[in-house]
């Protein structure tokens, strides 16, 4: 029988052996790259351009051109376009970033000729119809204007406009005005941008048949090779920035400060970090605002990174009374992990979690290729996940300490309050 008054005895979690993506040179001057899975039939294609909205010559442009994509080509309607995807089950996923784009469908490996055709007419061949950006411009305006009174959407915007400048590629944020103000030109001037240095990646079932139709399909690409330039650095606001809302019933919170990046020596060190403030249910943060004082639902903090910019964003909704005092709170928690040691129980729990975190995310052929991607697009090699283990157990308390010091407990926070600072 069980011995319930007896701790659990603990396995040392083992570095998992992480399954590489291959590269299959079948482009000149495009990347290829896949993790192949035959225990099942479904398959996922991502093309990947360097094509953000930081490219755009007007704003709103590439946004706007990426979601018109299947709305019609030179030879299908949208509803022809949205048909062959239906019909055969697949799943399609446009993504616009500041840095990228990103157009994805999962499917079944039968399929994938007639899916690979179809996006391939999408991508090189976009009629943008008139009619469907009228229709798309007036959803997405009375879209953004209906976010922008929601206390989180709008703290995202200011907070992003605060942190690199209303004027960065990074803080821009687009409103019904822009919008508005996109015409089909503009469109059809942003659309060979879209061939920027594109790079395929694929999962699930790769077989030989899926390469081989993709060549057959994407050999004629008008590729674009382009280096990128570093852009220019934040003008960052360091003030306490507050959009009063008195009838708001919670306040919502936004910090956040710039970051080292992932190839740092001190990087691991920043994720226990964070781990520890506010990155998981069982964190400092959240033991404090949530479970001590109850003055939120839930808190957390992130590190985010683009590809010239990393940031830490601390984010919660707290009752509108107790606003300056869970800033005050947030700000105490970072002292504490400044000056008091943590507690080997508490720091193992982390690391733990952390390990076991890992192990979950590298279970499917799409997360190994997630996991890929996140190297591949910042300049790291596998050795930033073969020694991910090795380099967590390096790190200790004192660590902690230090890393909120040097990185954490400065003046560099920005900070932003919707709702009312009470």
């Amino acid at each position: 029988m069980l011995d319930r008054t007896k701790a659990p005895y603990k396995n040392d979690l083992v570095q998992p052996d992480i399954i590489k993506a291959q590269e299959a040179f079948i482009f000149e001057n495009t990347p290829v790259f896949f993790v192949h899975s035959d225990t099942q039939e479904a398959l996922k294609i991502e093309i990947i351009t360097d094509s953000g909205s930081k490219f755009e010559q007007k704003p709103a442009a590439a946004s706007t051109a990426l979601s018109l994509l299947n709305e019609g080509t030179k030879s299908r309607t949208g509803s022809q376009i949205s048909d062959g995807f239906d019909s055969r089950g697949a799943f399609t996923d446009f993504n616009n970033t500041s840095d990228r784009q990103h157009m994805s469908c999962y499917t079944l490996e039968r399929f994938f000729p007639e899916i690979i055709e179809l996006m391939s007419d999408v991508w090189i061949n976009p009629s943008f119809p008139e009619d469907e950006l009228e229709r798309y411009q007036t959803q997405k305006a009375e879209q953004i204007a209906q976010q922008r009174k929601k206390n989180q959407y709008k703290a995202a915007e200011v907070f992003k406009n605060s942190l690199f400048g209303k004027n960065h590629p990074y803080g821009r944020t687009v409103g019904p005005e822009e919008i508005k103000s996109i015409n089909r030109e503009d469109l059809i001037d942003f659309h060979p941008t879209m061939y920027r240095n594109p790079a395929i990646f694929l999962s699930g079932k790769v077989s030989d048949n899926v390469l081989t139709t993709l060549q057959d399909h994407l050999q004629k690409i008008p590729v674009s090779k382009a280096n990128n330039s570093k852009i220019k650095k934040p003008e960052q606001i360091t003030d306490l920035i507050v959009i009063n809302r008195p009838d708001s019933l919670q306040s919502t919170i936004r910090m956040g400060l710039p970051i080292i990046d992932r190839g740092h020596e001190d990087y691991y060190k920043l994720v226990v970090t964070n781990e520890l403030f506010g990155g998981y249910f069982g964190s400092r943060l959240m033991k404090n605002l949530r479970e001590d004082k109850g003055y939120t639902y839930g808190v957390h903090s992130r590190l985010m990174h683009l590809e010239d910019e990393g940031y830490m964003i601390v984010g919660t909704d707290v009752i509108r009374e107790k606003t300056e005092d869970s800033l005050k709170e947030i700000q105490s928690e970072l002292e504490r992990l400044a000056t008091e040691s943590v507690e080997q129980f508490e720091f193992d729990t982390v690391i733990n979690y952390l390990k076991g975190n890992f192990i979950s995310s590298i279970n499917t052929p799409y997360s190994l290729v997630d996991k890929f991607k996140s190297l591949y697009f910042y300049d790291l090699d596998y050795g930033f996940y073969d020694n991910y283990f090795e380099n967590l157990d390096r790190i200790t308390p004192a660590d902690i300490k230090n890393t909120v010091e040097k990185y954490l407990l400065n003046n560099d926070w920005t900070k932003v309050v919707v709702g009312d600072l009470k």
